[in-house]
């Protein structure tokens, strides 16, 4: 799997301490299943990573402007995620997913 050979190359040559030292963030759209995400298992089984924090893209780009309540669109390649934000939390039931519409 390439992801995981490119995980592999970064925890041992460019970050030298390996990932059980440090935090991980891992970020998915909110249109996404998280129980198909298949890099959690991997940095918990291949390299014992002690914490992982897993993020809506979204939801990241949002707190960086400082505010809490709004939309979101993330418009990607493949996709395009319209998404609602109330007081700093996504509403997982107005995630929209527009995968004929991206790039």
């Amino acid at each position: 799997d390439e992801v995981s050979d490119l995980w592999s190359y970064i925890s041992q040559s460019i970050v030298p301490n390996s990932f059980q030292d440090r935090s991980v963030l891992l970020s998915i759209p909110l249109c996404d299943n998280i129980r198909e995400f298949g890099p959690l298992s991997i940095f918990f089984e291949n390299f014992q990573a002690s914490r992982v924090c897993v993020a809506s893209p979204t939801l990241l780009a949002f707190h960086s402007t400082g505010k809490s309540t709004g939309v979101v669109v993330d418009s990607g390649y493949t996709r395009t995620c319209v998404t609602a934000v109330y007081e700093g939390y996504a509403l997982p039931q107005s995630a929209i997913s527009l995968r004929h519409i991206a790039g």
